[in-house]
């Protein structure tokens, strides 16, 4: 059978314990917790380069990427232009950046790898006043 280690990675640090916490009593993995606020992905240089070190930090050798940043906020009818910003941040730059630097990550490994990217009902069928969340979604099922 195929054992893999879990790399939690989130920006609630409560969340990702109580979530690693379960996923040891229950399936006896070992889990690491790594929190990342993905609205600064954008903003800091060295976010990406440092969130992949944080993960590595104790000679893990990650082998799938399971990929669900996302983020639905506000209603684009009630959504500043920083609102929209942060939003993209979160759903469409966190995520192509991420999974890039992960693809690159592969192909340095001996083992098979895969990029698991969790997409949204909203993808399939958008709501009004959230098409720009709709939108993000349905990237991520083209990639």
């Amino acid at each position: 059978s195929l054992h893999y280690n879990i790399i939690l990675v989130s920006r609630s640090l409560d969340k990702l314990n109580t979530r690693a916490q379960y996923l040891q009593d229950t399936y006896k993995v070992k889990t690491k917790v790594v929190e990342a606020n993905f609205s600064k992905c954008a903003s800091e240089k060295l976010f990406f380069e440092k969130l992949i070190k944080d993960c590595e930090s104790d000679k893990n050798d990650i082998g799938i990427l399971v990929n669900n940043v996302g983020l639905l906020q506000r209603c684009i009818k009630s959504a500043s232009y920083e609102d929209t910003l942060y939003l993209n941040h979160v759903n469409t730059i966190g995520t192509v950046c991420l999974t890039n630097l992960m693809v690159n990550y592969f192909k340095k490994r001996q083992h098979k790898s895969a990029v698991i990217i969790q997409s949204s009902i909203a993808a399939a069928q958008p709501r009004e006043g959230n098409f720009h969340y709709s939108l993000e979604r349905t990237e991520s099922l083209n990639h």
